[in-house]
């Protein structure tokens, strides 16, 4: 009895080994502000509202965190954008505005695991969007210019 209970943990150790284990870090996608000034890039807002109300039907509003890692790079903003909602975000400090709209992600797969008794993880990605009526793929470009 004690072999068979060995001989079964040794197999189900040996079938989890053969998960992806990849981590879904970064998935939440990155924002990244071109030529702006440092006060400005402290100043950013975001809005939500409502899709397709022409920017009319505010859901919320909150600043974005300016990131800047390695200490000296770039500052950034992550955001856990979702479909079917139109952004705004604005620059307080200049008054820059930004709409995006047609937010799209798609679903990744995190820890596929063949013999996994729980299942994959999923995981949403940020695909595509329009900012100011120009099509974006990838990571939110916003240029102060």
């Amino acid at each position: 009895m004690k072999k068979l209970l060995f001989f079964s943990a040794v197999i189900l150790l040996f079938l989890s080994a053969c998960c992806d284990k990849k981590s879904c870090d970064g998935a939440i996608p990155s924002i990244l502000p071109y030529g702006f000034d440092t006060t400005d890039m402290y100043s950013a807002v975001i809005e939500r509202y409502g899709a397709n109300s022409d920017f009319e039907e505010r859901i919320d509003s909150f600043p974005l965190n300016a990131t800047r890692f390695p200490s000296d790079g770039p500052i950034t903003y992550s955001y856990d954008f979702q479909s079917g909602i139109d952004y705004k975000i604005t620059f307080k400090e200049s008054g820059k505005e930004f709409r995006i709209t047609n937010v799209l992600l798609e679903q990744g797969v995190c820890d596929h695991c063949t013999f996994n008794m729980y299942g994959e993880t999923y995981y949403d990605y940020f695909t595509r969007c329009r900012v100011n009526g120009v099509l974006q793929f990838g990571s939110l470009e916003l240029h102060s210019q």
